[in-house]
């Protein structure tokens, strides 16, 4: 058992609610599908499923997100290359920003 759980049960039966375990269980998912990230992964073209999935597969390795909550654009300003943006955050992996820095 990951000790982070380990840890939530302790403080649940300390305080007299592991009784209320399942509710505060379904509360969480609630609470979590309301406040996932929304992640916009915009090309300059449509990309295919090999891709999309590819692209799902590194998010969810190095952030942790969730596939269902990627949306993928075509953004014909862009040259080439790809921009995500999740929350506040932009990764810029785009031709265009290379182009700016190397000029």
């Amino acid at each position: 058992m990951h000790t982070a759980s380990q840890a939530i049960i302790a403080f649940l039966e300390k305080n007299g609610w592991l009784n209320d375990l399942a509710d505060i269980i379904s509360d969480l998912r609630e609470y979590s599908q309301k406040n996932a990230q929304k992640v916009t992964v915009s090309s300059p073209t449509e990309l295919n499923n090999e891709e999309k999935q590819e692209i799902m597969n590194k998010l969810k390795n190095k952030y942790g997100t969730a596939g269902q909550n990627i949306d993928f654009v075509v953004d014909k300003t862009i040259l080439g290359g790809l921009t995500i943006k999740m929350g506040d955050n932009i990764i810029d992996l785009s031709v265009n920003t290379i182009l700016e820095r190397i000029s």
